[in-house]
C-alpha cells in the first residue's frame, strides 16, 4: 500500500456504506479499543496496522459513526487503560476503512427506513451489482 493511501482511512460510517474491508494478522489500534482488550499489550503484542489491501468488501448496516467523536473515544480509552502513549493522529494506524460508495435509496428502497432495507437485503442470496462512474 502507497503512504498516501493510509490517507484514504477513515472512521466516518454511514448507514449502506460501502467499505474496502481487509484483513489483518493481529488487531489495529481500533480492534483493541472495539474489543476493550485491555490484556492485549500486557501480553506483549503490538498493534498491527493494515498494510495490504485485500478483495473484502464492508456494508455498513449499523448506526452512524463520526470520525472525530471515534478518535476522541480510542484515545480516552487508551489513556485510562494503557501506559504506552500513541500518536492516534498519526495515519499509518489505518483506523477504520477505505469507504467505496454508499447506499442509493432510490426504486424499491425509496422511503424505507434502516430497518426496512435490511429487511430488503436480508430476504436476497445474491445481489447484483454495478459500479457507477
Amino acid at each position: 500500500m502507497a503512504r498516501d493511501d493510509f490517507n484514504l482511512f477513515t472512521l466516518d460510517a454511514k448507514f449502506g456504506d460501502l467499505m474496502l474491508g481487509y484483513g489483518t494478522t493481529g488487531k489495529n489500534l481500533h480492534h483493541i479499543y472495539l474489543n476493550k482488550d485491555i490484556n492485549f499489550f500486557k501480553e506483549g503484542n503490538r498493534p498491527s496496522p493494515q498494510t495490504a489491501i485485500t478483495t473484502n468488501i464492508l456494508g455498513w448496516f449499523s448506526n452512524d459513526k463520526k470520525h472525530d467523536e471515534e478518535i476522541f473515544n480510542i484515545q480516552e480509552w487508551l489513556l485510562k487503560n494503557i501506559d504506552e502513549k500513541f500518536d492516534i493522529l498519526d495515519s499509518s494506524h489505518s483506523l477504520g476503512y477505505i469507504k467505496l460508495g454508499a447506499l442509493k435509496r432510490d426504486g424499491e428502497l425509496a422511503g424505507k427506513s434502516d430497518n426496512e432495507v435490511i429487511d430488503y437485503y436480508s430476504n436476497n442470496t445474491i445481489i447484483d451489482y454495478y459500479i457507477v462512474g
